[in-house]
């Protein structure tokens, strides 16, 4: 899909938003989002809700246009901070959005026979395709590296999905398939993205949906979808203050089967900094988001709410440290809480061969004793270097995002 496209179903989607039905959707959504969190989410929290459930209309209403198996289009559909050049807006829901993944999606079903084509991403980057079997995207039913599927050149590939049974080299769709999930995760934000083509091979079955079709079907996906998304605020909501859980596969609550994930829910006071430990591993890909209470990423483009292996450093020993606290402690690997009083924190391993959970603890420190705990584990860095630093993210955002 071209930029001038993307706009243009973007365009669309807010224009359904705007409409009486959106906005009664929208009302009994509220309903159920308020019952379900109960009194988890503080009050800076709650004010931040109206914006929330228009980000999640608009997600919806974007799903419903492109969720027609019969006329599949590629959609990317999440950037973190919204894409200045393409017209896409921000649109996280509440799962818990990765600055460092693009995410593309097209809708597919059992009967269709769907050929993905294109250019793989830059070396380095982990891509891979998930079938998903609900508009949440939280239910994994197969899950497929393009690498494997790369043509003769090894930058090109071709996949073709259909119904179990299908020609031999065809992978097959599962009974339940809704949408394909494309994943391109980058440490390098500098790196070139993959270039994607869908066609539906076998004739439509049906006509197109009409507008008041997808209407309805934004409505329904509105509403009833909010219960799916509550288990993701919920896995971090119901943990203890400032207490990292442990490290579990991510297939295991929704995500990919290929990579791990450790979350905490913080509260720090002024003076608090939740300092992390993570020793060295074999994933290629590590990286630490933070957001706001409904998991949604802090405006990743011009604050440093989110590091990987390619902005952090390392000690002698390969371990990584990362301070998380409400001011600047004067260190290279810090993650900026804006000054929320509630912030979500997830740790992602992803790609490899990992077959054991990666290792990771998190402490909460006084600020006055950073300087000699942090002395040989992480560089310090002065304020001139730190607009140096944000100075360079903001210029990769825009090179990676326009």
């Amino acid at each position: 899909m071209s930029d001038d496209q993307t706009k243009a179903m973007f365009q669309r989607a807010a224009g359904l938003v705007e409409t009486a039905e959106i906005q009664a959707a929208l009302k009994k959504a509220e309903i159920r989002v308020r019952m379900l969190v109960g009194n988890g989410p503080g009050e800076q929290a709650l004010a931040m809700l109206p914006a929330v459930l228009g980000e999640w209309a608009l997600n919806y209403s974007l799903k419903a246009i492109n969720s027609d198996p019969n006329y599949p289009e590629l959609l990317p559909y999440i950037f973190s901070a919204g894409c200045i050049n393409c017209g896409i807006l921000p649109n996280r829901g509440f799962g818990g959005d990765n600055p460092d993944t693009l995410y593309t999606i097209a809708p597919v079903d059992r009967s269709g026979h769907f050929a993905l084509s294109g250019t793989l991403p830059a070396p380095g980057v982990d891509v891979s395709v998930q079938v998903c079997g609900d508009a949440s995207l939280s239910t994994q039913l197969a899950l497929f590296s393009l690498a494997d599927f790369a043509t003769g050149d090894g930058r090109t590939f071709y996949l073709e999905l259909g119904p179990a049974g299908s020609a031999v080299g065809t992978a097959a769709l599962p009974r339940d398939a809704r949408y394909l999930l494309i994943r391109e995760t980058y440490s390098d934000w500098q790196s070139a993205p993959g270039r994607y083509q869908i066609e539906r091979l076998n004739p439509p079955d049906a006509p197109a949906m009409t507008d008041s079709e997808i209407l309805q079907r934004a409505v329904h996906f509105i509403v009833n979808e909010v219960s799916t998304a509550y288990v993701w605020l919920a896995m971090t909501g119901r943990l203890p203050p400032n207490f990292l859980s442990p490290v579990i596969p991510t297939g295991d609550v929704g995500g990919m089967n290929t990579a791990w994930i450790s979350m905490a829910s913080l509260i720090l006071a002024p003076d608090e900094a939740f300092v992390l430990r993570i020793p060295s591993n074999q994933s290629p890909y590590l990286g630490g988001v933070l957001m706001d209470w409904w998991q949604r990423s802090l405006n990743p483009g011009n604050s440093l709410t989110s590091l990987n292996l390619a902005q952090l450093t390392q000690n002698a020993e390969g371990e990584r440290w990362i301070v998380v606290s409400h001011t600047d402690p004067g260190v290279a690997n810090w993650l900026d809480t804006g000054g929320l009083e509630q912030t979500k924190l997830m740790v992602r391993w992803q790609g490899g061969a990992m077959t054991q959970a990666p290792e990771i603890s998190g402490d909460i420190v006084k600020q006055s004793a950073l300087a000699e705990m942090m002395a040989g584990t992480v560089d310090p860095m002065a304020s001139s270097q730190r607009q140096i630093q944000l100075d360079q993210r903001r210029a990769d955002y825009l090179t990676r995002f326009g």
